[in-house]
């Protein structure tokens, strides 16, 4: 795979950000000349480079030039340590949880009750994610429980 060099700024590299939680992540993105953000006119997903035909990935409609990628701005990579270990709890049969007032978020484990029984009532089997919004009287971050019900492991942020 070859990389088209921008003029004046070489390979343009750009750390990254975990796309979930937003705490740094371990990964380079090398851009090159390919640095605008293109965003599709019907979904609104954003695109970074040069997108092929100028239609979005997600529902194929067209896209438009947003901007250019700012120098030293961190761009979406892969899923920090935390957050793949809370997809891999989901996927093992556990639930997602999000606090509405504080923004926390974590994952339940799945050999706990709170977890089985929103599975089951949801009807919604492992692999397959769910999960459940707490507030500030249930959320083990506001009310700092962190031995709540069964709480995995919330985000470190």
């Amino acid at each position: 795979m070859s990389l088209l060099l921008h003029k004046e700024k070489g390979v343009n590299p750009h750390l990254t950000y975990c796309p979930r939680c937003g705490e740094e992540g371990s990964e380079v993105i090398l851009l090159g000349a390919h640095d605008k953000i293109y965003k599709c006119t019907s979904c609104g997903m954003n695109h970074i480079g040069y997108p092929k035909k100028k239609k979005c990935q997600k529902c194929g409609a067209p896209v438009e030039f947003e901007r250019n990628v700012e120098e030293g701005e961190r761009l979406p990579g892969g899923l920090c340590k935390g957050c793949e270990e809370q997809v891999e709890a989901v996927k093992a049969g556990g639930i997602f949880f999000k606090c509405k007032d504080c923004s926390a978020i974590g994952a339940i484990k799945a050999d706990a009750p709170l977890a089985q029984r929103v599975r089951e009532q949801m009807g919604i089997k492992a692999p397959d994610p769910c999960g459940i919004e707490f507030d500030k009287n249930s959320c083990p971050v506001c009310s700092n429980q962190m031995e709540v019900p069964d709480a995995a492991v919330p985000n470190p942020g």
